[in-house]
C-alpha cells in the first residue's frame, strides 16, 4: 500500500486493458473451449489452457481495439 512502489509494466498493461479482458471475454470463451480439448486430453489442463488462451487473446485484441475505440477521456 505504499505509493512510492511503482507497478511492473505487466501489471500496468493489464489494469490499462482490464476493460477489454471484461468485454471481451464472453466473446473468446466458447471458441477457446472448443479449439483447446482438440489439442489437450486431461480435462484440467485444457480448462487451464483455454483460460490462459482467452486472457491473452483479450489482451492481444485491447491493444488495436483500445488505440481505435477509446479514448482516454472517455475512459477517465
Amino acid at each position: 500500500m505504499d505509493p512510492r512502489i511503482k507497478a511492473s509494466g505487466v501489471i500496468s498493461f493489464m489494469s490499462k486493458n482490464s476493460l477489454a479482458l471484461y468485454c471481451l471475454h464472453p466473446f473468446l470463451i466458447s471458441p477457446a473451449s472448443q479449439a483447446i480439448p482438440l489439442y489437450i486430453a486431461n480435462k484440467t489442463e485444457a480448462l487451464y489452457a483455454s483460460i490462459a488462451l482467452v486472457v491473452v487473446g483479450c489482451y492481444l485484441l485491447a491493444v488495436p481495439l483500445r488505440r481505435w475505440y477509446l479514448r482516454e477521456p472517455l475512459i477517465t
